[in-house]
């Protein structure tokens, strides 16, 4: 695997490739997926509030038998049950059994709320009181990042897709399957490389919107 890790903003790292949970549903199965793509070499985890199974990703993470300082824990603020920011955490670190996170999002532009100045402010807070290593967003277009840019005195670490062309653009993918095969094939995805001619070829199909996704 040649994944590797990608330096973020603060100097620290994150592993270029994750594991996310968002299409795992929340049965007592999201517990051995977990696991098993532990055991075939994913060592980034990613889930959310949002995808209500945060409880079960933080079992399969301590059934795995890898250390919890071995292994890169992202979750995200979806704007459920009408919990502020600092609630959410509170309530996701309990769930996912650990005292704190490697990466927290704002999930979404529409979960910050009243704004996406106040909401940031929140999560800078957080970081602060070293409750998460690092603090970032998802799906945040540019004018949405540059409101943030504006009032932070701490950037974001991330925002979180062709798995090649990704890499080689320096950003951080994050990948769900119950297929152990599949698991395997996206670990060997990161083996692949592209030249500069594949790089604009895609970059212009994304620029027509003609990017074929499965």
């Amino acid at each position: 695997m040649s994944w590797g890790r990608i330096q973020l903003n603060d100097g620290s790292s994150i592993p270029s490739l994750a594991y996310g949970t968002g299409r795992l549903g929340t049965v007592d199965s999201v517990v051995g997926w977990v696991k098993q793509a532990i055991s075939a070499g994913f060592i980034h985890i990613d889930t959310a509030q949002g995808y209500k199974n945060e409880e079960e990703t933080g079992k399969g993470i301590r059934e795995s038998g890898v250390a919890r300082e071995d292994i890169y824990i992202t979750t995200k603020f979806s704007g459920r049950d009408e919990l502020s920011i600092p609630e959410a955490f509170e309530q996701s670190i309990k769930k996912l059994g650990v005292d704190y996170v490697d990466l927290y999002l704002i999930h979404h532009p529409r979960h910050a709320i009243p704004d996406i100045p106040s909401a940031w402010m929140q999560m800078e807070k957080l970081k602060e009181g070293g409750l998460t290593k690092n603090i970032g967003v998802s799906n945040f277009n540019v004018d949405e990042l540059q409101a943030i840019l504006d009032v932070a005195k701490i950037k974001p670490a991330a925002n979180q897709v062709l798995m090649a062309w990704a890499k080689s653009k320096g950003i951080v993918v994050i990948t769900s399957s119950r297929d152990k095969e599949r698991v395997d094939a996206f670990l060997a995805a990161g083996n692949v490389v592209l030249t500069e001619e594949d790089n604009a070829a895609i970059d212009n199909a994304g620029k027509r919107g003609s990017w074929a996704t499965k």
